[in-house]
């Protein structure tokens, strides 16, 4: 989605976006649910005990892509090829 369209979609003027965008501003409550809407998002308030074991998540561990995948099969395979 464009800034343009989100703008237009929640009813956020240009100068208030980039306003907020260059840290000069921040949004109203009204018009951070109206974006948040907008990009199929739902806002929650938590109790702080409830929010603090989300915080607390471990990491994602890393995803290895299919190039990383053939060079190790490579440097297995062909021991004498690495630098």
């Amino acid at each position: 989605m464009r800034q343009a369209d989100l703008r237009e979609a929640a009813g956020v003027s240009r100068q208030t976006l980039a306003n907020v965008l260059g840290g000069k501003d921040d949004y109203k409550l009204s018009t951070l649910l109206s974006l948040a809407d907008k990009l199929g998002l739902e806002m929650l308030l938590l109790p702080k005990e409830a929010a603090r074991g989300f915080q607390a998540m471990p990491e994602a561990p890393p995803v290895e892509s299919v190039v990383d995948q053939a060079r190790k099969l490579v440097d297995r395979s062909y021991p004498r090829l690495r630098n």
